[in-house]
């Protein structure tokens, strides 16, 4: 994650970086991702700067150092794939040859063809089931999975954290409630998901 500012005076910098700051401290961002990096960028130029300018030299007017910056934490996102399978429905349809067709972003974990998940939704006594994922239950697997990137959609086997996808298999999940591998092995991590998703809302 980088903050890129644009179009801000020398004397406001420090302001907008510690607003930035402020959000995501109150959104709950761990102390890694409140590391961010800061450029300083126009986009109508077509450059990014480490450094406040509004005239860099002519060799350093490009993206570069923005590219730089978000090549510096791959391993983020190789984090994330290692975690056990977390994401948000934030949308919902209906097919009459599949049933209920759902779409999210995977928050954490990797998402494949015949997985077993639970469907959760939290409430004032806990994390409640809403799909028990039990092999004797066949409306607990991931039957379609699908990714979604921009306007185009399109069969896959798996996909992992940070992919929009769209499944089919689930009868219980609805808008707002957390799908997350059976495999999770406490109560207390359900809880963090559930309540990490509720906070933050992965509904892009």
């Amino acid at each position: 994650m980088a903050c890129v500012v644009s179009d801000v005076s020398e004397e406001r910098c420090d302001e907008v970086d510690s607003l930035v700051f402020d959000i995501f401290a109150n959104l709950g961002a761990s102390e890694e991702q409140l590391d961010f990096p800061v450029l300083y960028a126009s986009a109508k130029e077509g450059w990014a700067s480490s450094t406040f300018t509004k005239n860099p030299p002519a060799d350093a007017k490009n993206m570069s150092q923005l590219l730089d910056a978000i090549n510096m934490f791959p391993h983020q996102q190789l984090a994330l794939m290692n975690l056990s399978q977390c994401w948000l429905v934030s949308m919902m349809e209906k097919d009459d040859y599949v049933g209920r067709i759902l779409t999210g972003r995977i928050t954490s974990g990797v998402v494949r063809i015949n997985d077993r998940v639970h469907g959760l939704r939290d409430s004032d006594s806990g994390v409640v089931k809403v799909e028990d994922g039990k092999v004797c239950d066949p409306t607990s697997f991931i039957v379609k999975l699908r990714k979604n990137k921009g306007m185009v959609s399109f069969d896959v086997d798996c996909a992992g954290a940070g992919d929009i996808i769209t499944v089919a298999g689930l009868k219980s999940p609805s808008i707002g409630h957390t799908v997350a591998n059976v495999e999770v092995p406490s109560q207390k991590e359900l809880t963090h998901f559930a309540t990490h998703d509720k906070n933050h809302g992965y509904e892009q």
